[in-house]
C-alpha cells in the first residue's frame, strides 16, 4: 500500500484496509452485518472480532436471539469446530469457525451475552464465546453425580468483571461456582415444610437467584449458598411446569400444562400461561398476564428473553417463540432430514405454528437460543 495522505490513499487490496478505518466502519453496523464483515478475510477478522464486546451497537440495540443449530468438526482440521446459527431477522444461516475441537459432542446448557455454556462427554464444563473464540473451563468437581439441565451466568454485583454460574440439575438441585473456583458448591434450601424440594427452573432477577418448584419459590443472594427467604406458591397449579423470566422489570412465571408437549405433529392450541409474581416475605401472589402487547418472548430450556417487536419488524408481537432442546420430532425415517420443536405460539389466538427453518442443514441438532451480545 502506498500513502501520501489519506485523501489520496489507495489500497493494494481490501485486506490491507487500515485498522482504524475498518473499525470506524464496523462501529456503525448491526451485529449481523458485523459478523459478515469480520468473515470477509483473516485480516479483517483479526482486527474486528477482538473489539466485539465493546462496540456501541451491541450496547444500544436489543438483539434478536439466534438459533444455535449445530456444531461439527471444521473442514480446516480436527482442532477447529464450526457452529451454525440461524438468524430469524434475515432467515439466513451463518457459520462461525472457532479454534476448539469436538464441540459436536457437547450438550448446550446456557447462553449469556455472547457466551455459551457446554458440557462435553467427559462431564467437563466449557465457557465459550463463539464470536471471539474465547474459551474458559468451569470446574467439574462437586457435581459429578448430577446431570446438569441448565446453567445461568451473571456478573457478580460486587464485581461486574467476574462471572458467576448457577447450575440446575435434572434432579432439581442447585449448585454455584465462579471463574477460578475448583469446584461447584451445593446451594442449600433449609425449608422445613418441603425439604429437598426439586426445582423446575431458575432465573436471575434484580441481582438475586430465584428457583421455583411445585410449592416453593426460593431466593438467594449470589454471595450466599443458603436461601435468604422462601415464598410459598399456590398448589392449584401442581399439574403445570414452571419457568421463570424477567419482563418489564418484573418477575414472571411461564406455565405449561404437563400433559401438553410442544410438537410439530400436533397443531392444536397449547396450554401456556404467563403470570406476574408479586413477592412479599413468605407470600407469592399471581397476576395473570393477558397480553405481551408489543413484545415477543423467546423461550427455551436454556433461558428466556423478551424483545420488543416495535424495534424489529421481523418478529411477531404478543407471541412466544419456543424451542425445546429435550423433546424432538422426526420426519419419516426414510428421509435423512430431522425436524425439531421450534415454533411460534400466538399468545392471543392460542395457536401454535411450527416453523423449522427452510433448507436446514442435514446435521441440524436440537437447537437452543443464543444471545450474540
Amino acid at each position: 500500500m502506498s500513502v501520501n495522505n489519506m485523501s489520496h490513499w489507495i489500497p493494494d487490496s481490501w485486506a490491507s484496509l487500515p485498522p482504524d478505518l475498518l473499525l470506524s466502519i464496523a462501529n456503525r453496523l448491526d451485529i449481523t452485518t458485523f459478523i459478515r464483515l469480520s468473515a470477509v478475510c483473516i485480516s479483517w477478522a483479526s482486527t474486528i472480532r477482538p473489539c466485539l464486546p465493546s462496540f456501541p451497537p451491541f450496547c444500544r440495540d436489543q438483539p434478536i436471539p439466534w438459533l444455535l443449530c449445530s456444531a461439527q468438526t471444521s473442514d480446516t482440521g480436527p482442532n477447529h469446530s464450526e457452529l451454525t446459527f440461524y438468524d430469524l431477522s434475515t432467515a439466513a444461516y451463518y457459520s462461525v469457525r472457532i479454534p476448539i475441537p469436538s464441540l459436536c459432542g457437547h450438550q448446550w446448557l446456557g447462553s449469556y451475552k455472547g457466551w455459551l455454556v457446554t458440557l462435553d462427554k467427559e462431564l467437563q464444563f466449557h465457557l465459550i464465546k463463539p464470536l471471539t473464540g474465547a474459551h474458559v473451563l468451569l470446574p467439574s468437581n462437586g457435581i459429578e453425580k448430577e446431570h446438569p439441565k441448565k446453567v445461568l451466568l451473571c456478573h457478580r454485583p460486587d464485581n461486574t468483571s467476574e462471572l458467576q454460574a448457577f447450575c440446575l440439575t435434572q434432579r432439581g438441585r442447585l449448585f454455584s461456582t465462579k471463574l477460578g473456583d475448583e469446584s461447584w458448591t451445593r446451594m442449600n434450601c433449609n425449608n422445613c415444610f418441603y425439604p429437598n424440594t426439586p426445582y423446575e427452573d431458575i432465573a436471575i432477577y434484580q441481582g438475586k437467584l430465584y428457583a421455583v418448584s411445585t410449592y416453593v419459590l426460593s431466593c438467594w443472594n449470589p454471595r450466599s449458598s443458603s436461601a435468604e427467604h422462601l415464598i410459598a406458591c399456590s398448589d392449584q397449579y401442581s399439574r403445570w411446569t414452571r419457568y421463570l423470566l424477567e419482563w418489564n422489570s418484573e418477575l414472571v412465571m411461564l406455565m405449561i400444562g404437563k400433559n401438553e408437549s410442544i410438537s410439530l405433529e400436533n397443531h392444536a392450541p397449547k396450554l401456556a400461561k404467563l403470570y406476574k409474581l408479586k413477592l412479599t416475605y413468605y407470600v407469592c401472589s399471581y397476576s395473570h398476564v393477558r397480553s405481551l402487547k408489543n413484545d415477543a418472548l423467546f423461550f427455551g430450556d436454556n433461558g428466556s428473553y423478551v424483545v420488543s417487536s416495535s424495534c424489529h419488524d421481523d418478529i411477531q408481537r404478543n407471541c412466544i417463540y419456543f424451542t425445546d432442546q429435550v423433546q424432538r420430532c422426526f420426519h419419516d425415517a426414510q428421509t435423512s432430514h430431522s425436524n425439531h420443536n421450534f415454533g411460534v405460539f400466538d399468545y392471543g389466538k392460542r395457536t401454535y405454528t411450527p416453523c423449522c427453518p427452510q433448507d436446514s442443514p442435514m446435521h441440524l441438532t436440537s437447537p437452543i437460543w443464543f444471545w450474540p451480545c
